[in-house]
């Protein structure tokens, strides 16, 4: 990551999107706890080489609408059940803007 984005050039921001903080201990976490094995360590790491994080916990609130107002086929349900809805995405939509007017 850290390549990548010397790389990139410009203004960067590195986003965080999940139903978690980045913990230290990112072993402890579990399997199926997406982003897997990112610490607090590793994003800080990364703060020298980016203009922002945005860091976005989805509310519990969020969180307990679960599919509530996705559009999916039966197909899909399986696999949209497993990310966040459109309140989470609305959640992390509005930190992402605040980051980006700053910029």
């Amino acid at each position: 990551m850290s390549m990548l984005l010397s790389k990139i050039g410009g203004k960067i921001i590195l986003f965080w999107f999940a139903k978690h903080r980045p913990e230290q201990d990112a072993w402890g976490q579990g399997f199926g706890t997406d982003p897997m094995f990112l610490t607090r360590e590793m994003v800080e790491f990364l703060r020298p080489k980016v203009s922002d994080i945005v860091e976005v916990v989805a509310s519990s609130q969020a969180q307990n609408l679960g599919t509530e107002g996705m559009v999916f086929s039966q197909m899909e349900a399986p696999a949209a059940g497993h990310i966040m809805g459109p309140v989470a995405h609305e959640e992390a939509a509005k930190a992402l803007v605040h980051s980006l007017k700053r910029l």
